[in-house]
């Protein structure tokens, strides 16, 4: 079952690359979460750029690839903050 075109699909990636090089500068995060951030946003952008689908240009890696892709990176994500030390940034823990 589909749930997402493969134009809207492109269209997140590429707004996702946005947020995420955006995302250092707007929260205030430096050093090693903001390079993350920064190389996580060239490794996506390089993703859609080479997938299989209309808004890819190189059109090289299969779209179900990229898509298999994107499930493991999300997966990276959710432990990413305990992986990169991420509590000891004063922007990047919730103060109550």
């Amino acid at each position: 079952m589909r749930v997402l075109g493969a134009v809207s699909h492109g269209i997140i990636d590429y707004l996702m690359v946005i947020f995420l090089a955006i995302g250092p500068r707007v929260a205030g995060f430096t050093g090693r979460q903001a390079t993350m951030c920064y190389g996580l946003a060239l490794v996506h952008l390089l993703l859609t750029v080479i997938t299989r689908f209309p808004l890819g240009i190189a059109k090289t890696l299969p779209f179900w690839l990229h898509g298999s892709i994107e499930i493991v990176v999300a997966v990276l994500l959710v432990i990413l903050p305990w992986l990169a030390n991420f509590s000891a940034g004063v922007h990047s823990r919730s103060e109550c």
